[in-house]
This record gives structure tokens, C-alpha cells and sequence, in this order.
């Protein structure tokens, strides 16, 4: 029997095989078939895939302890950075874009803002307000109803004072609240302005200055023409601007010259006003303001603009 054939036979197919498990290991070379695509491997070297890639979780190759799970929870470790900004309440934004928003905001640096003091119904300094005591217990009794005769309220850390219940007095049980605390803690708010309400760190956020009228009343003066949201204007402590009458003196002159409100420096004085009366020109069909009723009882008010006010 000749085994020629068969020996040529055995060697071509283990060059196959060879070629086949060598190729679908490695990149292809130049000279492979145009149609042909590299799998993924394990090797090195950057890999690439045109299409999706679907898989119910990623790994992080060096940290097992890391992972993107596209359908629930993920847990990684590293920076995640995005060049545009957050544009729907669920996306993700970076420290830059939070930066940014707070670019412009002065905030007081401190270690703390929280103060603890401790004594007898101990009080927080005037630049602090409580935001809660350890309160200690008391007892409340009475023989003249049913049980419970007695009851004692909770030591311990609350915001509010702790209560029970005792001594129901024809179904009604009367209430034993706690009075007394030995320590508590204070936020701190700031120098408080007028009535307590804001403080002289708040004004300057708002880029306003803190100042003191009528002797002793602190207040913040802004550069605005209306107190923020949540502020109220102190009296009428304000200055203004000569504000200008909404048409012109004359038909005949529509560039103008106008009437003008009157006008303060910093003060508490009331906005300036004035008004005319709507007017038609005989020749022209132009509105303009006039001073007498012979034009028309339609009256057009102005007022002066304020520039600076008064807020607490």
C-alpha cells in the first residue's frame, strides 16, 4: 500500500487546522481576503467592531469589582466626564458645570457652621438660631383620673419638645410636654439685618450692601428696582430716576420733548408719579400727553424708576 498519499493528506489537514486556529487568533495580516473581519480576542492590541455589542454586564478587566450593568445598577470607579452640560432633570453633570452655576456666589468658608452650648435651658448666640436640644425628661401625674396616672416624657436628641399622654379625664388625656434641655445645637445664620429675617452674608450674595438707617435699623441696599423673593421692602427707602411720561409733549413733535416724574437720592421717600391726559393731534392722528381735561378723560400714569432699595 502506498501511504504517500495518505501521509500528504494528514499534513495538509494539520496545516489547515494550524492556519485556522493561528488566524482566528490574531489580526489579520495584508494579504487576507478583503471580506474577511478579525474576531475579538483576548490579546493586547486595540480591537474594533462596527456593529453593537449587546451583553447583560461589563467587567472592568482590572477591577472585578467594577461594573456597568445597562439594566440595572452600576457600580465604577474613575472620572466620567461630558463637554456639554446637563440639559434633562436625569442626566449626569460634571464639576466644571456645577462650578460655573456657583462662579458667582459668595460663601462664607468656615470649618463648621454648627455650635454646641450646654447649661441650663442654655440659648444660641444672636448670629444662630436651634435646630434642636437634648431635652431632659419630666414627669406629670394626678390622682384624681384613671390610669395612666402618670407619665414621663423622652430624653434625648429632638428638634421639637417630646410629650405623652396621661390621666384621661372623661376620655380626655391631658399632655405632659417637656420644659427643660441641658445642651443644644446652633446653625449658624450670620450678622442678622433688620427683623431677623435675612442676614448681612445673604445681602452680599445677592451683591447688595448693608446699611444702617434710622439710627440703629440695618438693612440691605441693592442695586434692583424690586426687593428679591423672600425680601420686603423697609419702609420706602429707595432712590430713583426722573421717570419719562409714555408720549410726547405735542402732535407735532413725536421725537419728543416728554414730561418727567421727579426724582430722589437715597432716602425714605415714596416712588415720584405723575400722569397727563390722552390727546389726539388735530392735524395727525399722534397721542401725546396733555396737562388739561379738554383733551380727553383718559389719564396716562407714570413713575419714576427705582434704581436703589431697602431690603430685610
Amino acid at each position: 500500500m502506498n501511504k504517500k498519499p495518505l501521509t500528504f493528506l494528514l499534513l495538509a489537514t494539520l496545516f489547515l487546522a494550524l492556519s485556522f486556529i493561528v488566524y482566528s487568533c490574531n489580526e489579520p495580516e495584508a494579504n487576507m481576503p478583503s471580506g474577511y473581519t478579525a474576531p475579538l480576542n483576548t490579546s493586547s492590541t486595540a480591537q474594533s467592531k462596527t456593529g453593537e455589542i449587546g451583553a447583560s454586564l461589563f467587567r472592568d478587566a482590572d477591577n472585578s469589582n467594577y461594573y456597568i450593568n445597562p439594566s440595572g445598577n452600576s457600580k465604577i470607579s474613575g472620572i466620567i466626564s461630558s463637554e456639554a452640560g446637563p440639559l434633562e432633570n436625569n442626566h449626569l453633570t460634571t464639576k466644571g458645570y456645577v462650578d460655573g452655576l456657583l462662579g458667582n456666589v459668595e460663601q462664607e468658608v468656615s470649618l463648621s457652621n454648627l455650635i454646641y452650648v450646654n447649661g441650663t435651658n442654655p440659648s444660641c448666640p444672636d448670629d444662630s438660631i436651634m435646630i434642636m436640644r437634648h431635652w431632659l425628661t419630666r414627669t406629670c401625674s394626678s390622682s384624681s383620673c384613671n390610669d395612666p396616672k402618670e407619665c414621663s416624657t423622652s430624653v434625648g436628641w429632638f428638634e421639637s419638645s417630646p410629650a405623652c399622654s396621661y390621666c384621661p379625664y372623661y376620655g380626655n388625656y391631658q399632655t405632659c410636654t417637656a420644659n427643660s434641655w441641658d445642651a443644644a445645637i446652633c446653625a449658624k445664620i450670620g450678622t442678622p439685618l433688620f427683623n431677623s429675617h435675612h442676614t448681612e452674608e445673604q445681602c452680599r450674595i445677592w451683591g447688595g450692601e448693608t446699611v444702617i438707617v434710622e439710627e440703629d435699623v440695618k438693612i440691605c441696599k441693592m442695586n434692583s428696582a424690586s426687593c428679591p423673593g423672600g425680601w420686603t421692602q423697609y419702609k420706602n427707602w429707595s432712590t430713583t430716576v426722573p421717570g419719562q411720561s409714555p408720549f410726547p409733549i405735542s402732535a407735532s413733535e413725536p421725537s419728543g420733548p416728554y414730561y418727567y416724574t421727579g426724582s430722589h437720592a437715597w432716602s425714605n421717600t415714596g416712588i415720584e408719579s405723575s400722569y397727563c391726559n390722552r390727546c389726539i393731534g388735530m392735524t395727525s392722528n399722534n397721542e401725546f400727553c396733555g396737562t388739561n381735561n379738554y383733551c380727553s378723560n383718559i389719564r396716562y400714569y407714570y413713575y419714576a424708576t427705582i434704581t436703589e432699595i431697602g431690603c430685610y
